[in-house]
């Protein structure tokens, strides 16, 4: 494995050998850990759960916007505190949320409810808590013309310990942008790959439909983690100053995206080449990164994944956990599939969210120390 983390005004398109987001430890060794999770919230308990966050001693489950209420609160051994938001107009209601994260550092639930804005969940759950504005990517605040300045709706915006918000972005200038706190635009991370590394034909503006960032942040607020779409690429962000440091590891774009072109539009579709790269959202904890790396063919990994579900192979998914160099410190080997997952500030205990037929979804904890 080879490491291979380049400052985001510095990346190339080369070929390597990778791990994701980095390589093998600092000294050559790489630990394995093989656990078995217990059930802490079953699916009778559960309503339509998409999310899982831990914030000091509670879990927060997002649900899906079909759900009676969206946001409930657990604690960690799997005692239900209460639930708030419900989908509408009114007071303690969304109308819809594109992108949601817990900002740990500051101890509050942030949502984007449409493109340009993020807001804090304000108030005490029983209380009909309500939605604050703390941040929105405004042209004349950040300096920069429209065109130059179009955050991505779905896939979010997180703010670190010295104020600066790193937000998705949709523009050639950048997949990631940084903000100061007043919305000044500081400056864009994470250069586009060539629009030829997608193979013939792909404009610039289609690159987003297969690149679009994930973004997670450390409860400390001192770093942030990133994946793009299905492109075997990562980016480690941490606090420098008043801005933030940025390092991505490109090894490929897209691949086994099959472009035709017509009038002002595209279509696209998928060949056996199709490659799975990163799945859900990475998490990180005050020490670590962790992120369900794949990059097999999703050809091979639905076969594979089939086989689990009818009982052919054991049902295990490998975890890699990284040091914010990006260096592969651990292999965790979990007995579930994660829809979702989140990990304890101080690496003691994962929480996964996961679902088969015979039981639906639940969740499950897994003590790591």
């Amino acid at each position: 494995m080879k490491k291979l983390f380049l400052t985001s005004a510095a990346i190339v398109a080369v070929a390597v050998t990778s791990c994701g987001g980095g390589s093998g430890s600092a000294d050559g060794t790489v630990d394995t850990l093989s656990v078995k999770g217990e059930v802490l919230i079953p699916y009778e308990q559960l309503k339509m759960p998409g999310s899982v966050y831990t914030l000091d001693d509670k879990l927060y489950i997002l649900n899906q916007m079909q759900a009676d209420s969206i946001v409930e609160i657990w604690t960690r051994d799997g005692r239900k505190l209460g639930s708030y938001l419900t989908k509408g107009q009114g007071p303690g209601e969304v109308p819809f949320i594109f992108f949601h994260t817990m900002d740990k550092l500051n101890k509050r639930l942030l949502l984007c409810t449409n493109s340009k804005d993020l807001q804090a969940v304000v108030g005490l759950p029983e209380l009909n808590p309500g939605l604050e504005t703390i941040f929105t990517t405004d042209a004349e605040l950040s300096g920069v013309t429209d065109s130059l300045l179009i955050p991505i709706a779905g896939d979010g915006k997180v703010v670190m310990s010295n104020g600066v918000v790193v937000s998705a972005n949709m523009t050639d200038k950048g997949l990631l942008s940084q903000y100061a706190p007043d919305g000044r635009l500081i400056r864009y991370d994470v250069d586009l790959p060539p629009s030829s590394e997608f193979g013939d034909g792909l404009p610039t503006y289609a690159v987003f439909n297969f690149m679009q960032p994930v973004i997670s942040a450390s409860p400390d607020g001192k770093h942030f983690a990133s994946s793009f779409g299905s492109a075997d690429m990562f980016s480690i962000g941490t606090v420098d100053g008043d801005t933030v440091s940025v390092k991505t590891n490109y090894v490929s774009a897209p691949k086994g995206v099959k472009i035709k072109l017509g009038d002002g539009f595209f279509s696209f579709e998928y060949d056996d080449s199709y490659m799975t790269t990163y799945k859900c959202y990475p998490r990180l904890s005050d020490n670590y990164i962790y992120s369900w790396y794949i990059n097999r063919p999703q050809k091979e990994e639905l076969k594979e994944l089939k086989m689990m579900m009818e009982g052919g192979q054991p049902i295990e998914a490998h975890l890699s956990v990284y040091d914010f160099e990006g260096n592969l410190r651990r292999v965790i080997i979990l007995d579930s599939l994660p829809l979702a997952f989140d990990v304890t500030a101080d690496d003691s205990t994962l929480y996964v969210l996961t679902e088969t037929d015979e039981d639906g979804r639940y969740l499950l904890r897994y003590p790591l120390k």
